[in-house]
């Protein structure tokens, strides 16, 4: 996933006349798009979004515009999209650092924005990453964003130029704000009848394929992780890890949440390489319902050149058409 420096185009709207013209979007128009675009529910999956098509455009030999435009679909159906910086707009203060803490843990907007620009007037974007990964491995959270999103930040950032990096301060604001400090915490019961002592990534694999969890986040965060493994240290990876096994045994009272076995039972494993791919083409273009249609498809095939076991790799196709179903 790594990225060359991509021009900007004037402005959203440029983004949106392309997409009701006809015109397909290119990968610039749509890293442009994604800094622009905020959450709705939980955190914003833009920026993943957009890295998983990076990916995806490099091991996919047929994922072209036409992918590209999927990708920028899919973000506009789950995140909604702003035209504004916000910062240039508030008044310039340079806050200390307590009083910078205690403005993002609270989530004060537009404050935020403001304390997020004066901690990085004084550290390095490296420390500001250091602190949340640190949190991020204090407790166990439902989907894993904490991972997930925090790696596409850390993944994307020195790629972006002068231009983009104002955008992609506000929408790490907005990230940590909604993220950390004990906020949107979810933590279910643990199964403790399947519990897996050994922390491996060998074991994580399989509890993920075997519970990949809502719209797969157990296996997106297992793959982010994995790809991630030269920007992290021993810590982290051992913690996620940790969390990953873990959440694979948690007790769901949401049908969305686990795999429905009568469905998933009835569908044909496959270890072909092309047929995969056919799969993965599916669950990517074959409906517009959810962003994870692109995240999931890139960690799927992340995992499948990963492993070499046949039935884990049956099992991904399978996981693949499952989620491709609209019976999901």
């Amino acid at each position: 996933m790594i990225l060359s420096n991509l021009p900007m185009m004037n402005n959203n709207r440029d983004v949106v006349a392309a997409k009701s013209t006809g015109v397909l979007v290119k990968k610039s128009d749509v890293l442009e798009d994604a800094l622009r675009r905020t959450a709705i529910i939980h955190q914003s999956h833009s920026l993943k979004a957009f890295l998983s098509a990076c990916f995806l455009e490099v091991k996919l030999d047929d994922f072209n515009d036409q992918g590209w435009q999927k990708c920028h679909e899919l973000i506009a159906h789950d995140e909604l999209a702003t035209e504004v910086l916000f910062s240039p707009s508030i008044e310039s203060q340079c806050f200390h650092p307590q009083r910078i803490d205690g403005i993002l843990k609270r989530g004060l907007f537009p404050a935020s924005y403001i304390a997020m620009k004066s901690w990085l007037a004084h550290s390095s974007i490296e420390e500001i990453f250091s602190f949340y990964e640190k949190q991020a491995i204090e407790g166990n959270e439902y989907l894993l964003h904490t991972v997930s999103i925090l790696l596409s930040f850390k993944r994307l950032w020195p790629s972006l130029d002068a231009q983009q990096l104002p955008y992609a301060i506000e929408r790490f604001t907005e990230f940590v704000t909604s993220t950390y400090y004990h906020n949107n915490h979810i933590e279910y019961p643990q199964n403790t009848c399947s519990l897996i002592q050994e922390i491996s990534v060998e074991n994580a694999i399989l509890k993920a394929v075997s519970q990949p969890g809502f719209w797969g986040h157990n296996l997106i965060c297992l793959s982010w992780l994995l790809d991630a493994e030269d920007l992290v240290s021993a810590e982290f990876r051992e913690g996620v890890l940790a969390f990953i096994i873990e959440q694979s045994n948690w007790v769901f009272p949401d049908a969305d949440d686990v795999l429905n076995q009568a469905i998933f039972e009835t569908l044909v494993a496959n270890t072909d390489r092309a047929a995969f791919h056919q799969a993965i083409n599916h669950l990517i273009y074959g409906s517009t319902r959810n962003i994870h249609q692109i995240t999931l498809a890139a960690a799927l095939v992340s995992m499948w050149d990963r492993v070499d076991s046949l039935e884990i790799k049956a099992n991904l196709y399978k996981i693949c058409c499952y989620f491709s179903s609209e019976a999901y």
